[in-house]
């Protein structure tokens, strides 16, 4: 895959220009097949996390890789617009806020053994406002062509350590003005919840697991009236949540069944 530069991004953009790409600093790649008014993105799919910063972490990679999401690039793979992260959420987090974006503590566990410096820092948050810039510059695009746009934001939760059966997709809509978009996301719900997996049975709620309250949304709304995040949780059934391995032909009908759903 070609690697181009944030500028150049951002010029292939504002021209409407169709393309595939790695951001040269490895952060995200971005796919442009054509101009369609919904944008999937898929935040934590990265596991890269940069050497410099080995020394410095508390936490293994099967333990970083077991709160990540992997293979959700892979479940938005059909759409002919997304932009995935490449970079662990352990580097830094794309769904939080510049301020706090590298975790000091996550799920219980002490995230560094020793302070970062500042030039550490200045490295990963400089990669996460690379990344909404490109965000912003799609979605500006997909608004101004369209007049309004949907963005598909899609993440993975470990279930196993949950209490009863948490459903398959969960839909967070604390952030999302009801009012408005009822239908639409009355819409998608249904179909994903009309999803078919072999041997496993396929729910769709709203809330239960988690709510909406990421980053990612809270800064479309500010800066977009007319585009509409749909904040997606999917269960981890097509995997083992433990070792990363995929469970390769849920993953297939997971793929198949978002496809045709989103």
């Amino acid at each position: 895959m070609q690697k181009l530069s944030e500028h150049r991004i951002l010029e292939l953009i504002a021209a409407g220009e169709t393309f595939e790409c790695e951001s040269s600093d490895g952060a995200f790649c971005l796919k442009i097949e054509d101009y369609t008014p919904a944008v999937c993105t898929a935040v934590h799919d990265g596991h890269h996390f940069r050497s410099s910063l080995e020394s410095f972490c508390a936490l293994s990679e099967e333990e970083r890789l077991f709160e990540e999401d992997p293979y959700t690039k892979e479940l938005i793979d059909a759409m002919p617009i997304t932009l995935v992260g490449k970079d662990s959420r352990y580097e830094y987090d794309l769904n939080r806020p510049v301020a706090t974006c590298i975790y000091k503590k996550a799920w219980g566990k002490t995230v560094w053994n020793k302070p970062l410096s500042s030039a550490q820092r200045k490295l990963s948050v400089s990669k996460h406002k690379g990344f909404y810039r490109v965000l912003d510059a799609v979605v500006a695009k997909l608004e101004e062509r369209f007049g309004a746009c949907v963005l598909f934001d899609i993440h993975s939760y470990n279930y196993r350590r949950l209490d009863g059966e948490p459903p398959t997709f969960n839909l967070g809509t604390e952030q999302v003005d009801s009012d408005r978009w009822k239908p639409v996301v009355e819409r998608l719900k249904s179909g994903l919840g009309s999803i078919t997996l072999s041997n496993t049975p396929v729910r769709a709620a709203y809330n239960e697991v988690f709510y909406g309250r990421g980053y990612l949304i809270a800064h479309v709304n500010s800066r977009f009236e007319n585009t509409l995040v749909l904040s997606c949780e999917v269960k981890k059934v097509f995997m083992d949540e433990l070792t990363g391995e995929p469970y390769r032909l849920l993953l297939n009908e997971l793929k198949e069944g978002m496809k045709l759903c989103l």
